[in-house]
């Protein structure tokens, strides 16, 4: 079992710094449309009749190609929807559940025009920062059509009503207390006293700020929400036809998949169906070999994996999705279950073979385990939208990073300084707007020293762009790549990479395999990862050539 999680939290930051990056590469989109010209009407889903869902988890339902490709879709692109979906029902059940028991349920009817106000505001205090941004570009970026991005204004409305409405004596206290538990006494109990003293002398009670309730209050209510339901996703064990099942109210693929639809880039759709692939290669290989974990197996090491982050400040659900990089912990579940199943087909950990595996490992990635860093000046050709960090919704945005990459490659190659070209041709901005002093800049790809993990963030990839992509540019330049010569271009998360390394610094501390548990975490760790993706690599060199071969007569 891992290592508790605050051992890796130095490798947090630039993923979540990166994400801001994505979203402001650049800011010369042009004026957003007309807010009336959005369609933020609610929009509900087409819900059946509950499904017989598997409860034997070893006897799961056959699930056709076409499925498991339209779920991926679904659990991807579409993982913000699911989110939705998941949160409108749950509060849908809180809200029944109130109205049974008598319990205060706050006005839960919130009208188009307050929606339509609420768009606004947000819309001003953009524009206010920056009125050069494409608002509803940006939105689109997060994830939301305009109505799906209308629905989460309107749960959220509701949701707020019901739980921190204006008048301090309808808020349901027992219920608060229980959600936010010594969180509570901390930091709320006082700003609770101020309204009810309000109250007393007849002022005006305004609402709680934003930023207590978007950053603190709301997600601990969600989380509270989403523990008491039922909610049952694919790996559930959902039969064909089901993407979701939440207290009982069942929402087909198909009808799921045509609310995102218009989110799908053709990157997305080529994406999914390499992950799809690449998991089907694992899945035969390791059932053919007999080593695929049990789907009962796998939900107990599961679950311990979870354990690990009770009580710390990152969740298990953070880690995956802000810093491993998976689109949902849906995807991650079927990742993790084919790479732990691999771990099978690996020497024993106590084997001479294993042990000498780990002391090649320190030798060759030493610098990574003992926080050394790498100095690297990356030119990146992007192939997604400078306003919002996507790639475009039609064609393949890499065609024309690639037309360009080739462009830049024979300016080298005719003798052109790598340093000067790098200037004029990255896409990397000088700074990264509205960002910590402190953070790191990507200084238009001059990179300043960084550890490989920060490396990583910078040229956006994880551990699920490994898993698509089968390798690391990252790796290539801090532990390959010559002194000052120079490399690329090269296909990655971001577009076409040309790199140089201009230095390493040495370890900042010693690397310990025999004493330091977190080391040995990380080595068994990056050991276990390398080995996975190296024998994914095969099984698809192999489905190629076997694809290729003549068919016989």
């Amino acid at each position: 079992m891992p290592n508790p999680p605050v051992k890796r939290e130095p490798y947090y930051p630039r993923m979540n710094f990166f994400s801001t990056f994505l979203l402001s590469i650049a800011l010369s989109a042009p004026w957003c449309p007309a807010l009336e010209s959005a369609n933020l009407a609610p929009q509900e889903p087409v819900v059946v009749e509950p499904v017989v869902v598997a409860t034997d988890v070893s006897v799961a339902p056959t699930i056709s190609h076409e499925e498991r490709l339209k779920r991926t879709h679904i659990y991807t692109t579409g993982s913000r929807y699911i989110l939705q979906l998941v949160l409108d029902t749950v509060l849908q059940s809180e809200i029944e559940r109130r109205q049974q028991t008598g319990i205060f349920v706050g006005a839960v009817e919130v009208t188009d025009a307050e929606v339509q106000a609420e768009v606004q505001r947000r819309y001003d205090m953009v524009m206010e920062q920056d009125p050069t941004v494409d608002f509803w570009a940006m939105v689109r970026a997060q994830g939301f059509t305009e109505a799906t991005f209308g629905q989460e204004l309107r749960r959220g409305m509701i949701a707020q009503r019901m739980f921190f409405p204006t008048d301090p004596s309808d808020w349901p206290l027992d219920q608060i207390k229980e959600i936010l538990a010594d969180q509570w006494d901390a930091y709320v109990k006082k700003d609770y006293d101020a309204l009810l003293e309000k109250k007393a002398a007849g002022e005006e009670m305004l609402p709680l700020a934003d930023q207590m309730l978007n950053q603190f209050l709301m997600p601990s209510v969600w989380q509270y929400l989403r523990e008491r339901g039922k909610i049952l996703k694919p790996s559930s064990g959902l039969p064909e036809g089901v993407c979701l099942v939440v207290d009982g109210k069942t929402f087909r693929t198909d009808d799921v998949l045509a609310t995102i639809d218009g989110m799908l880039t053709d990157t997305d759709v080529l994406w999914a169906s390499t992950f799809v692939a690449n998991m089907e290669l694992l899945e035969a290989n390791l059932k053919a070999s007999g080593h695929y974990m049990s789907a009962a197996d796998f939900e107990t090491f599961f679950s311990e994996e979870g354990k690990v982050y009770e009580g710390t400040i990152i969740s298990h659900e953070m880690m995956v999705l802000q810093f491993l990089g998976f689109p949902s912990m849906e995807v991650y579940r079927q990742y993790l279950r084919a790479r732990h199943s691999f771990r099978a087909t690996m020497p024993e950990a106590t084997s001479e073979q294993y042990l000498t595996m780990l002391d090649q490992m320190v030798e060759a990635r030493g610098a990574f385990y003992g926080a050394g860093k790498v100095r690297a000046e990356v030119l990146l050709i992007s192939a997604r939208e400078k306003a919002t960090g996507k790639f475009r919704k039609d064609g393949d945005p890499y065609e024309g990073a690639k037309e360009r990459a080739e462009e830049v490659r024979q300016i080298l190659a005719d003798g052109e300084p790598y340093d000067q070209v790098l200037l004029q041709y990255s896409d990397y901005p000088e700074a990264v707007a509205n960002s910590a002093s402190s953070m790191p800049q990507p200084n238009r790809g001059m990179f300043p020293s960084l550890s490989r993990n920060d490396l990583r963030g910078f040229l956006l990839e994880n551990d699920y762009t490994d898993f698509l992509f089968g390798y690391s540019i990252s790796d290539d330049i801090f532990f390959r790549a010559d002194l000052n010569a120079v490399y690329g271009p090269v296909k990655g998360p971001l577009g076409y990479y040309f790199y140089r390394v201009t230095g390493h610094e040495a370890p900042q501390k010693e690397v310990d395999l025999m004493n330091d548990a977190n080391v040995q975490w990380m080595v068994n760790d990056d050991l276990l990862g390398l080995h996975f993706i190296a024998h994914l690599n095969a099984l698809r060199k192999a489905a190629a050539a076997e694809a290729a071969a003549p068919t016989a007569k």
